[in-house]
């Protein structure tokens, strides 16, 4: 799947509608599954959780219940490179995005949100453009996890010894929180699995997902 605004149980409906974030942003919507669309990945399956998936990264949500217009949430192999360090800023100044949210299958339509946003305040090089821009494993369509969607990798794939993360280090969700703020987790550590907002500013890694 590439990117495209989806509902889910938590979703909120919102002014900004799929054809703008897509026009704008600049991408367009295409089936992974079909040819000619961007995305590289040859989507074989079925998978369970904890599966190596098409970009060798690890299966970290399965829908079991057809609840979502995807059936696999896939985590990338390694966190997202920066040019210098794979810390990234959520973003480098306050501003409100207003149309994230928290729960399973939101983080994509959070990401597209979030970088239209950016685009329109002229940010660049922070942790949502990298991820949209990045290619992993022959796959084109990752996205920032919502607040939901990262506590599952670590639930799934960080306490399962899986996935090749960070020990010690938060990671961003594309949840925003506040004007100033975004929600991180924590994965290992002394606050294993902590959840909370923090400064937009901080330096923390981010692991793409994707649907399909």
């Amino acid at each position: 799947m590439c990117y495209s605004v989806t509902e889910s149980a938590s979703f909120r409906p919102v002014i900004v509608t799929a054809v703008s974030v897509l026009a704008l942003v600049g991408m367009t919507a295409c089936d992974s599954s079909s040819s000619g669309g961007g995305n590289a990945c040859v989507e074989a399956g079925p998978y369970s959780v904890g599966d190596v998936g098409p970009s060798a990264g690890y299966i970290f949500f399965v829908d079991d219940d057809n609840d979502y217009e995807f059936t696999y949430l896939e985590a990338a192999p390694k966190d997202l490179q920066g040019p210098t360090d794979d810390l990234h800023e959520w973003a480098f100044s306050p501003f409100w995005v207003l149309q994230t949210d928290n729960g399973v299958g939101t983080g994509e339509s959070n990401t597209a949100r979030i970088l239209l946003r950016m685009e329109e305040e002229d940010q660049t090089s922070h942790a949502i453009e990298r991820t949209v821009t990045a290619a992993i494993g022959g796959c084109d369509d990752w996205f920032v996890p919502s607040e939901g969607e990262l506590d599952l990798m670590h639930q799934n794939l960080f306490q399962e010894d899986l996935g090749d993360f960070t020990e010690s280090f938060d990671y961003w969700s594309s949840t925003e929180t506040a004007i100033d703020r975004a929600s991180g987790q924590q994965f290992g550590g002394s606050m294993d699995g902590y959840q909370n907002d923090w400064l937009k500013t901080f330096r923390f890694r981010v692991r793409p997902a994707r649907s399909f």
